[in-house]
């Protein structure tokens, strides 16, 4: 497995992770929506939304590197072990609930990506 593929599939969690812990943060800081332009104007004045929008970005970038680097059903699957990370993270920061259904797919989302990683075989091109 080369240098990439090993930096790089923790570093695409954990911005995807911290993406949607801002956006998160964002939402607590905004309230609920409301349609108008004093709503707007306050999520347009979060700081965080820049950070956010920093973190697509780098997150796709990041992600189109894996792609060249590595096998497209790791790459993808990996794309969205954000669900578990944040999963994680709200029930230790934000003091949200987990049913055990909700636990329960977590394991399963994690042991797919292991699996799927572990069986996919990247096919070298010429």
């Amino acid at each position: 497995m080369n240098k990439i593929v090993l930096i790089g599939f923790p570093l695409l969690i954990t911005i995807d992770t911290a993406s949607q812990v801002f956006i998160k943060i964002i939402g607590n800081r905004v309230s609920q929506f409301e349609f108008g332009i004093a709503w707007a104007l306050r999520i347009l004045n979060e700081p965080l939304l820049f950070l956010v929008l920093l973190f697509f970005g780098a997150a796709f970038a990041v992600y189109l590197m894996l792609l060249k680097s590595a096998a497209v059903g790791p790459v993808y699957a990996a794309a969205h072990l954000n669900l578990v990370t944040v999963s994680i993270i709200s029930v230790l920061y934000f003091g949200e609930h987990l049913s055990w259904v909700q636990a329960l797919g977590a394991v399963i989302i994690v042991a797919g990506v292991a699996v799927l990683a572990a069986t996919e075989v990247r096919e070298e091109r010429p």
